[in-house]
């Protein structure tokens, strides 16, 4: 009995609840810690089977938590450590965690098993809030739109929700650990390091809030603008331990403020440096905004004008009359425009201006103030004298243009019919004998015909400039052959005057057209001086600027050789000059109106063109400008075509479009080349696998479907390293293209490839050495005709 109230004794000595139960599962002690825990007497408890007073249960205990420690005590006699659910007397449910041992009599046996027993309840509710906040936050975070990131003080991040990761585009698992410099900016050091602002260091170094706006980039690399706002985490002694974040994506308002800031500086930069002066007038007159062409225009400063002039003060005296006259009217309609105005510059010259002008009124309908504008008309009207000119210019070509294709057709067909009338009239002749009184009427038929077709001729060489070898040419041996031929047919009363430039450079042009063109003009100058006078010939090179040329349609700017025709004959009004180039246009009592005709269609297909400067009385000169050619030997060298190889090395063809293939096919074959086809990739790569020794060269599409051209060009290197590759595009020679030639390819073909072109370059590349270079094929449409 001493043994058991000290054994009693001792148990209420520990804080702890402790109950002691014996095999059949009866309490048999507790301590003070277990009742009050329980809520509960001693003689309540003492005896009571532990599932009934603990689990409310009236069998042995099967927890949801786990089994009971009972049997594991009882039965293997080791001690036990488990989490329970109990409840009070009073049913409240608490939460215990329990260690279990085993209590042996003399023998060894177990007799009794302790409890000691911890209420966890508090602490476990605490976890299981604490577990409910922390998804309650997590909910939160990953509803927020924005992208929100949690830091650590060394930039590693902890957490990132869906709005962070989808910016960054980056995986829940990627980005913690990572520096937030790494996943956000892609940078290899702190943002400061690369000149950014860093709104978390100020956080960690300061403990308040910081923002920045940020670049961070996507998952295509591509910019991002992004608000930062940047708050401290700290711990229960007020150090911030780590930072939150939040990060807006803003790009489209950014995007949109610097467009609006652009369209603001656009604007002002537009009103200040407009072609025309802006300005605004107080409701008297008084000049309250101008902008800088209005002030440059007069020569005056802003500080010299705005809130000190009146309107009146840089107006002529008969201008200021008028604009008072017009005042009253224009503060009832609220407009007035083209008035045409003398303003009195600072240094006392007038400038002529047309002014427009808007009222600006307040709510109650009352005059204000106006907005106006000047416009300078002296240079308004320079502008529409040479629109005027460029205009006849440019109807004059369409005119002669359209002539000319009247004057084609009209030939072409003209001809079919001679040529029945011709040949039948020589048939007709083979059958009737000279003495026929029907013969002469032939005969007189066929040389009418022959004249008739000569007339032709000319009409064709004006529509179509004739037959044409363009080359490089001595225009100085062209104009003394021409100086030769007039001396030799044109009258004594006429001097001919030649003046050849020694150092002149070659032109690129057809010799014997030239020729033609030049005798034609002579001609025109002869006819034009009937009792005699100096007809002049001149070379010289010159250099065309844009201005030079900006009359002449189609006429670039450039470096020519220039030949010059002037006579002292009786000259040419406006009109003459007008229609100076139609066909069969004449002002001569004599002759067909073609020679000038012929020689504009020439200078035409030569990319040339005429200037002609006349006025009545006082002669005219011709100016006849034809490119010149720098280099004579690469301008021979860009119009060699003709001279095409003829092969017998097997060619493969690769090409998805059956015409382009079966074109190259045909032409090659032509010109003795064994040649493959192959309409895709993977036909190309199977046709060469199998024939590779044979194959000495293949020509392949970049752009084909399945396999692209790049990919067969690496497998067929792969198989035959060296092989000769000419690669083809229907698009320009591009970055791909460029590495393939950097990769071995020896050429690149530009589609649609002209036929001489496709042999001579094939041609090419087969003469090539193994080691030699890749390049691209000239593009002849670069070259002179041939």
């Amino acid at each position: 009995m001493h043994s058991e109230s000290y054994c009693q004794d001792l148990i209420n000595s520990i804080t702890d609840p402790i109950m002691i139960i014996d095999r059949e599962c009866r309490i048999n002690m507790v301590n003070d810690a277990f009742l009050s825990m329980q809520d509960d007497t001693r003689e309540n408890v003492i005896g009571q089977p532990c599932f009934k007073m603990l689990h409310h249960q009236d069998m042995h205990c099967r927890l949801p938590d786990g089994e009971c420690p009972y049997r594991d005590v009882f039965e293997t006699g080791k001690p036990v450590k488990v989490t329970h659910r109990h409840f009070t007397r009073r049913h409240r449910e608490i939460i215990v965690e329990l260690a279990a041992s085993p209590v042996r009599d003399r023998d060894g046996s177990v007799v009794r098993m302790i409890e000691v027993m911890r209420d966890v309840t508090a602490e476990r509710r605490l976890e299981e809030e604490k577990r409910q906040s922390l998804d309650l936050l997590e909910s939160v975070l990953e509803g927020i739109g924005e992208g929100v990131v949690v830091v650590d003080r060394e930039y590693r991040i902890l957490t990132a929700n869906k709005g962070y990761l989808s910016q960054v585009g980056k995986s829940k698992d990627d980005v913690p650990g990572m520096h937030c410099y790494e996943a956000s900016h892609h940078f290899d050091s702190h943002c400061m390091d690369n000149g950014h602002e860093c709104p978390v260091k100020t956080v960690f170094e300061t403990g308040l809030p910081a923002q920045a706006l940020h670049i961070h980039y996507d998952r295509q690399n591509e910019e991002i603008y992004v608000e930062c706002r940047a708050y401290p985490i700290k711990d229960s002694a007020g150090n911030v331990i780590h930072a939150i974040e939040t990060l807006n994506d803003v790009s489209e308002r950014v995007r949109l403020e610097q467009k609006l800031k652009d369209s603001e500086e656009k604007y002002r930069d537009l009103y200040d440096n407009a072609p025309d002066g802006y300005y605004s007038l107080a409701g008297n007159g008084m000049i309250v905004e101008a902008n800088r062409t209005f002030l440059n225009m007069l020569g005056y400063s802003r500080d010299e004008v705005i809130g000190k002039l009146y309107f009146n003060d840089l107006l002529s005296d008969e201008s200021a009359q008028t604009c008072h006259t017009k005042f009253p009217e224009f503060k009832k309609s609220g407009q007035i425009g083209n008035l045409e105005l003398n303003m009195l510059k600072r240094d006392g010259a007038l400038l002529p201006v047309t002014m427009h002008a808007t009222a600006v009124y307040d709510g109650r309908g009352n005059f204000v103030m106006s907005r106006s504008v000047i416009r300078d008309i002296t240079e308004r009207k320079e502008i529409d004298d040479k629109n005027r000119r460029l205009q006849a210019q440019l109807f004059q070509s369409q005119k002669l243009e359209a002539l000319g294709t009247l004057a084609g057709g009209i030939a072409h067909d003209f001809n079919n019919l001679l040529a029945s009338i011709l040949g039948y009239a020589s048939l007709a002749k083979t059958d009737l004998h000279p003495d026929n009184p029907a013969y002469q009427h032939v005969d007189i038929i066929e040389t009418a015909s022959i004249r008739a077709s000569e007339l032709t001729q000319q009409l064709l060489a004006f529509a179509r400039g004739g037959k044409y070898d363009a080359k490089p040419t001595d225009v100085n041996t062209i104009v003394r052959e021409v100086v030769a031929l007039l001396s030799r047919i044109i009258e004594k009363n006429i001097t001919i005057v030649l003046a050849t430039d020694s150092n002149l450079r070659h032109a690129i042009c057809d010799a014997g057209q030239i020729q033609q063109a030049i005798l034609n003009i002579c001609i025109n100058g002869r006819d034009a001086m009937p009792r005699g006078g100096r007809l002049t010939v001149t070379t010289a090179d010159v250099h065309l600027e844009a201005k030079d040329v900006q009359f002449f349609v189609d006429a670039q700017p450039g470096d020519y050789v220039r030949i010059s025709v002037s006579d002292t004959g009786i000259g040419m009004d406006r009109e003459t000059r007008e229609r100076l180039f139609e066909p069969f246009f004449t002002t001569k009592e004599k002759g067909t109106g073609l020679g000038l005709a012929l020689a504009y269609g020439i200078l035409k297909k030569h990319s040339g063109f005429i200037q002609v400067h006349s006025e009545p009385g006082k002669g005219s000169t011709f100016e006849v400008n034809l490119l010149a050619c720098m280099n004579d030997e690469t301008c021979v060298k860009k119009q060699d075509f003709v001279s095409l190889r003829r092969g017998t090395e097997t060619i493969l063809v690769v090409d998805d479009e059956p015409m382009v293939r079966d074109l190259a096919r045909d032409v090659l074959k032509r010109y003795g080349y064994t040649v493959l086809t192959a309409g895709g990739g993977e036909e190309a790569i199977e046709r060469f696998r199998q024939r590779s020794d044979e194959i000495d060269a293949v020509i392949l599409d970049m752009v084909m479907p399945a396999i692209e051209g790049r990919e067969v060009f690496r497998r067929i290197q792969e198989m035959k390293p060296g092989v000769k590759v000419l690669v083809s595009s229907g698009y320009s020679h591009d970055r791909d293209a460029e590495e393939l030639i950097e990769q071995g390819a020896r050429r690149f073909l530009q589609k649609p490839f002209r036929i001489a072109e496709l042999v001579r370059v094939v041609g090419e590349v087969m003469e090539e050495k193994q080691e030699g270079h890749g390049a691209i094929a000239e593009d002849p449409g670069r070259s002179k005709r041939v």
